[in-house]
Order: C-alpha cells, then sequence, then structure tokens
C-alpha cells in the first residue's frame, strides 16, 4: 500500500494515485492533457477510502495487507458478498489464489499501527501476523481479533484485470467487534511524518510500475485476441 498527497487537504492524497501514472506515461498508454488530468483530479478529490486489512493462509504460511479495494457487492441479507481487488505481486494474493479463502477486517482510528505492519512489509519475507491476536471461524483464514469489524469469506468467482485479480467473496460469517469508526486515510495521512510519507509514496511507484506493465500486457492481450477472432472465417 503507498499513497502520497500535495497540500493539507484531507483527501487530495487519493486523486495522486491516478495522477502519477497518467503524468508518468507509458508507450501503450496515452498521456493525458494536463486540463483533463486536472478533471480527473477534481474528482478524485471527492475519495475518502477506508483502510482494510485483508488476511489469508495456507498450511504452513500465513499473511496479510492493507487495501481500499473493497466494496460491499449484495444487498441480500441472506447472500452476502463482498469485492476484493488484490494485485499479483503480493504474497497475500498467491495465498488467496492457493486457499480460496481471506478475512476482510475494518480498523478502528487508533489501529494506525497496524497500516505500518501490514502495509510497508512483504510477507515474503516476514510473518506479519506474528504480532496480532489471531483467531479462526469458518474457513480458516486469519482473523484479527482486535479488528472493529469482520467478514470471513470464500472464493466464489474471481476475475483478471492484468495488474490484479478481481475476488467477488461470499461472506461466511460477519461480526461487528467494536462500536468504533473506520480508519480513513485521511486520517493516516494526517498524523504520517515526512519519513512516513516518503515511505508511502516508494511503494506507491513501486507498485505503480509493475501494475503499469500488468495492464499493458494484459490490454495487448485482449486486442490480439479480438483480432483473432474476427479473422476466423464464419
Amino acid at each position: 500500500m503507498a499513497h502520497e498527497e500535495t497540500s493539507g487537504a484531507n483527501v487530495d492524497i487519493w486523486h495522486h494515485l491516478v495522477l502519477t501514472r497518467f503524468k508518468q506515461g507509458t508507450s501503450d498508454v496515452k498521456k493525458w492533457p494536463d486540463n483533463k488530468i486536472r478533471q480527473l483530479e477534481e474528482a478524485l478529490q471527492l475519495f475518502d477510502p477506508v483502510l482494510l486489512a485483508i488476511t489469508s493462509r495456507t498450511e504452513g504460511d500465513r499473511g496479510g495487507l492493507i487495501a481500499t479495494f473493497v466494496s460491499n457487492a449484495s444487498i441480500v441479507p441472506d447472500c452476502p458478498r463482498l469485492m476484493v481487488g488484490i494485485a499479483r505481486q503480493h504474497h497475500t494474493w498467491s495465498l488467496i489464489e492457493n486457499s480460496n479463502s481471506c478475512a476482510v477486517h475494518l480498523l478502528g482510528r487508533h489501529q494506525l499501527d497496524w497500516v505500518w505492519k501490514l502495509g510497508t512489509r512483504t510477507g515474503k519475507q516476514v510473518d506479519k501476523l506474528a504480532d496480532f491476536d489471531l483467531t479462526h471461524w469458518v474457513t480458516g483464514a486469519p482473523v484479527l481479533s482486535e479488528a472493529i469489524a469482520a467478514f470471513d469469506c470464500q472464493v466464489e468467482a474471481r476475475f483478471d484485470t492484468g495488474d490484479r485479480t478481481i475476488y467477488l467473496l461470499e461472506v461466511l460469517e460477519a461480526r461487528k467487534m467494536k462500536d468504533e469508526l473506520a480508519l480513513r486515510f485521511s486520517d493516516l495521512w494526517k498524523v504520517a511524518d515526512q519519513e512516513q510519507r516518503s515511505l508511502l509514496n516508494r511503494l506507491l511507484q513501486q507498485d505503480q510500475q509493475l501494475d503499469r506493465a500488468a495492464i499493458c500486457r494484459w490490454r495487448g492481450q485482449r486486442r490480439e485476441h479480438r483480432q483473432e477472432q474476427h479473422r476466423r472465417p464464419g
């Protein structure tokens, strides 16, 4: 997870996630003109995403990360679903792929340290869950006991978008554990010092490079597939 903002507004940071990509440009992604970038910036200033912790495990391995690509995906109370997007380079992605399950957690505003523990290190090198109080519900995915709410989920379907996999999750169990407000990115950015902001920005740029290449490759493959279909007789 990595973010950066300009001046001291609460939610300006969220637009920077997209703006950096368009400003840098690639050979496969057309660079946006400055006026279009400004319009995008103004629209994205309305976002202030909730930060969520996603955890998963396989036999002998476990991990987690901080995500903002999470959404309720059902209005049917007895058919609950969530939708989660996980970048393919992350250790947690491989855990979800192999276990077909994960736990989704809402963090309280006092749990800022969870972001640094789960969002700035790689689970390929350390056990990021070693310092957490864990429990397990239905799927066996690690549930963070001190979260303000948690959802134990199994994968119902997946969709590859090149840079990440979008998972449609069936919620098997959900609990609200604390009566607190959820942590948003603006809460994190307000208290982050310069060193922490620089770290977030550096991680953002690393992920952007990987995501950009994956998106361009995915788009190219889709174009080739469509062209091949058009060339087929009948």
